[in-house]
């Protein structure tokens, strides 16, 4: 656009320096006359009145273009910066738009994996408490507070080339919670291949997880005892503190009557040559009595 108006301005004032180039070469060549008519001075006159007002026409047709140029360019500047203004401002919604669509599927999400794992939970939960109450119903009363039983047990253990070990313990426990007892117990043992035996006394602690007409334990206990062997004197008090680590079931025989089996492992603070390697570990098969109301 700026080039199509200031052409015509550019020729118009060439052509004005032009003929007043001519002008003034006539006039310069008339300097030799000796005499211009009048005619001749309002024709030059007049030529350049008309170079002056072309001149001064292109000189406003070359603002004038220069001008609508300008306001063309600062109209094409504004349209663009508004245009980027608007899709900047498109951009940005859309931006936050999405921003806002994702944090509302993030927060579904989220509220849904909940509620699954609420229904899980409620199911696990309702599930634990049906077996609960199915393992409730089978439990048996030998095992609720205020029990009592009275049992015994044997246990032997197989040493390397060292003969057999045995022992014999009679116990009394008391339930003073569902499924945990304590009691006192004494003990015989006693290694047949040598003159080694011992006596000792305690007291054990144990809790059933089972209760039912098949149940298992765990136990701990504590015994002090005193050792008699060929290698002790008569004047020799060979006395000797231990612990004794047991897990095992029980199975319901008679309406008051199980029988049992474990494993028993025991740490003494000494150890006489004569007891043999296999005195710690042993194996043990019992009997208990309860003195509760028996399960039908």
């Amino acid at each position: 656009m700026r080039r199509l108006l200031i052409m015509p301005a550019l020729l118009a004032l060439l052509s004005t320096a032009s003929y007043a180039q001519t002008t003034n070469d006539t006039l310069r060549t008339n300097e030799n006359r000796p005499v211009i008519d009048e005619r001749t001075k309002q024709d030059v006159r007049q030529g350049v009145n008309r170079a002056e007002q072309n001149a001064k026409e292109a000189a406003r047709d070359v603002k004038q273009g220069v001008s609508n140029a300008a306001q063309d360019v600062k109209e094409g500047t504004k349209n663009t910066v508004d245009d980027v203004k608007d899709a900047t401002r498109n951009t940005v919604q859309d931006v936050k738009e999405a921003t806002k669509n994702t944090v509302q599927d993030v927060k579904q999400g989220v509220s849904n994996a909940t509620q699954e794992v609420k229904e899980t939970a409620q199911e696990v939960s309702q599930d634990v408490r049906q077996e609960v109450r199915e393992l409730r119903r089978n439990e048996l009363s030998w095992f609720q507070p205020g029990s009592i039983f009275i049992g015994a047990s044997l246990g032997f253990g197989l040493g390397r080339g060292s003969g057999t070990y045995l022992n014999f313990h009679p116990r009394v426990g008391y339930f003073f919670l569902p499924g945990v007892m304590a009691g006192l117990r004494y003990g015989f043992e006693n290694r047949l291949s040598t003159s080694y035996r011992a006596n000792q006394f305690g007291g054990f602690v144990r809790y059933y997880p089972l209760r039912g007409r098949f149940s298992a334990f765990g136990g701990v206990g504590y015994n002090v005892g005193q050792e008699y062997a060929s290698n002790v004197g008569d004047a020799s008090r060979a006395r000797f503190n231990s612990i004794n680590l047991e897990l095992g079931a029980m199975f319901r025989l008679l309406p008051n009557l199980g029988g049992e089996i474990s494993l028993e492992n025991n740490y003494y603070d000494q150890a006489n040559p004569l007891a043999g390697r296999n005195r710690g570990g042993r194996f043990r098969l019992g009997f208990n009595y309860y003195f509760s109301r028996a399960n039908p």
